[in-house]
């Protein structure tokens, strides 16, 4: 397949591992890009100022290798297996989110949680973090502003239960601070 998709010289194939391999959160892809532009893409590259770690490098490298048919059926079992804890994390997740008004996507490791109304994104961020332990994204550059990003890809299965804990004490105070910003005045 590469050979193929390389015929074409002025493509560049950006690839994730996170959905086909159920590498969620990893950080793992590859780049297939004509020799011609090897100077240029190592000048983007070196801009990039953190890496997957060397256990995701190494994995990815084996996942994309193996051939081996017994590997590449108990791999699919593997992919399976993190798919169905993810779905388990979702659902959890999703029970607190829905009644902020989230919109449920399909296919994604995330969600887009509105906020509430006098809330701005960075202090939202703030807050979440500093007095709930728990980061969330900033809505805006992903192209929803007035929203967070919660990405659930990459949390510990030891760690779910005080994290989805910790997430829904921290959207009832951001709840609060806007009840208390913007009181509703019965005429």
């Amino acid at each position: 397949p590469c050979s193929i998709r390389l015929s074409y010289p002025k493509i560049i194939h950006i690839f994730s591992l996170s959905k086909s391999y159920g590498m969620a959160g990893w950080r793992v892809g590859y780049v297939i890009y004509p020799k011609e532009l090897a100077f240029h893409m190592r000048k983007i590259q070196d801009t990039i100022p953190t890496h997957a770690s060397m256990i995701s490098q190494l994995l990815a490298k084996l996942s994309i290798q193996v051939n081996d048919e017994q590997f590449q059926s108990s791999g699919e079992s593997w992919v399976s297996n993190q798919v169905a804890s993810l779905q388990i994390v979702r659902d959890l997740i999703w029970g607190i989110v829905e009644p902020l008004g989230t919109v449920k996507t399909y296919g994604a490791f995330y969600f887009l949680v509105p906020l509430p109304v006098g809330i701005t994104e960075e202090e939202a961020v703030d807050i979440l973090a500093t007095k709930y332990q728990v980061m969330l994204m900033l809505g805006w550059p992903f192209g929803a502003p007035n929203h967070l990003r919660l990405s659930y890809g990459n949390i510990p299965s030891d760690r779910i239960e005080s994290t989805l804990q910790r997430l829904k004490d921290g959207f009832n105070y951001l709840k609060s601070l806007s009840k208390d910003r913007n009181p509703i005045v019965d005429i």
